[in-house]
């Protein structure tokens, strides 16, 4: 009998369903550029991406690809931990060590058979993910990449004696929001490499040509994602972006900074303006960069939001969201009580300290993984057991309500939050005054030197 595909089997099928349904809560819309660039399962592949927003960076194009599962290589501190080893392990992971994070006896025990298990599964015909940064970055940047990924596909390739096509698949991510739930994402796929043409130079200079094949990649997806170069002025740069400047940059060209592929074309052509008057015209840029992260900082140092300089109705929605708040808050607390222990390993996870600090990119992997695949099923459906036993089948609402409760809690956190900004934007009025003229003289001041361009929009975009 004709083996059955893995994504069709029984478990995986609704498991993957379950994963889906909530990706698309925590993620209202996923957007995939150019997916027909994505090679047919049953080809030696490794795909090789931008590394941002840790476990949610592989598990986005797995979702994407509902036609194969992937595979990928796992930091193996991760297999440390027996549930979730199993676990990972059942989705394909691999465990590997890195000489600066796990150490040289993690790198020993791990590293040679699982290089070898990922060129296998290659030649199987399995997608490989990898991320050859290693580590994730902190922000809109592409890091160094290792080697590591031409390894494996040459080894790959060596395996069948070169030969057999193998290839590499650029991609790269995009997130509206890296910290928070109900923003939008999207995946950009790369025309693939065919590592065939290179095989002979492998051959006999395997060092160059790894190094050849890596700058090419890099590039790829470099081209693909939001990639800031100029790390000096990160910062003043990236709220350039995501002020009302960038937001209307986008509409004026043609955009709409509401819809994410719009945006992240904007905010690439953005940036290349930006980074090259930095080289033509430094004295010029330099200071409004400067002064760009400055107001960034204002306006965090005061617990406000840029949106909020561009609101019109600060003290009516300041008191319809008190109010609000007020009415809904008996609600709000009780759904808190009979669901907090879904959000508390999450919680404790994400703000545990590594190396003494804490890394705000593992917050989206924590809510979004640590409560589906942990928390949810044990406090929001195991419950449903006992309550069969000592109610009625009315108990099988009980993971509906639940879920509803979370969304609420979360949606109710944000009305919170928001009225709490519009309340200090209110109260602070002599600070908010003096940014509001700084802003407006910053972006008077980019709007002569950024020139227009034309946006022209995806041919290729499809949603999860």
């Amino acid at each position: 009998m004709k083996k059955k595909p893995e994504q069709k089997h029984i478990k995986y099928y609704w498991f993957r369903k379950y994963v889906v349904f909530f990706f698309k809560l925590y993620f209202p819309h996923v957007y995939s550029i150019n997916q027909k660039n994505v090679l047919p399962e049953g080809t030696a592949n490794v795909m090789v991406g931008c590394h941002q927003a840790t476990f949610i960076d592989a598990l986005a194009p797995s979702l994407l690809l509902s036609d194969r599962r992937t595979r990928g290589l796992l930091r193996s501190d991760v297999f440390s931990i027996p549930v979730i080893s199993w676990f990972v392990k059942k989705l394909g992971m691999y465990p590997i060590a890195r000489l600066n994070f796990e150490g040289a006896e993690a790198m020993e025990k791990y590293n040679d058979k699982s290089l070898n298990s990922a060129a296998d599964a290659i030649n199987a015909g399995h997608t490989l993910i990898m991320f050859p940064e290693a580590g994730h970055q902190q922000g809109h940047y592409l890091g160094t990449l290792s080697h590591s990924f031409v390894r494996i596909a040459m080894n790959a390739a060596e395996k069948e004696g070169f030969k057999r096509d193998v290839y590499i698949t650029p991609y790269a991510h995009h997130y509206a929001n890296y910290y928070h739930p109900f923003y939008d994402m999207m995946v950009m796929f790369g025309e693939p490499l065919n590592l065939a043409p290179y095989y002979d130079k492998y051959n006999t200079r395997p060092r160059t040509t790894r190094r050849q094949i890596s700058d090419e990649i890099k590039r790829r997806i470099s081209a693909l994602m939001l990639d800031i170069h100029d790390k000096e002025h990160y910062k003043g740069i990236s709220y350039i972006l995501d002020s009302a400047f960038g937001a209307k940059f986008c509409d004026e060209n043609g955009g709409n900074h509401t819809f994410l592929p719009d945006k992240l074309k904007s905010e690439k052509e953005l940036v290349a303006q930006i980074e090259k008057l930095g080289i033509e015209d430094t004295e010029t840029i330099t200071p409004l960069l400067l002064e760009a992260e400055n107001i960034d900082k204002s306006i965090h140092n005061l617990g406000l939001r840029d949106w909020l300089f561009e609101f019109k109705h600060h003290l009516s929605f300041a008191i319809i969201g008190t109010l609000l708040s007020l009415i809904l808050l008996p609600l709000a607390a009780i759904s808190w009580l009979l669901t907090f222990p879904v959000y508390l390993l999450p919680y404790i996870v994400k703000t545990r300290r590594i190396n003494g600090m804490v890394d705000p990119m593992f917050s989206s992997t924590c809510d979004f993984v640590g409560t589906i695949i942990f928390t949810y099923p044990i406090f929001g459906v195991l419950p449903v057991i006992p309550l069969l036993f000592y109610f009625s089948w009315y108990a099988l609402l009980y993971p509906v309500i639940s879920l509803l409760m979370i969304l609420f809690v979360c949606r109710y956190q944000r009305l919170v939050v928001k009225t709490l900004g519009l309340l200090r934007y209110c109260f602070h009025r002599k600070d908010v005054e003096n940014i509001a003229d700084r802003r407006r003289l910053l972006f008077n001041k980019l709007r002569k030197l950024i020139k227009p361009f034309h946006l022209t929009k995806e041919d290729d975009i499809t949603s999860l």
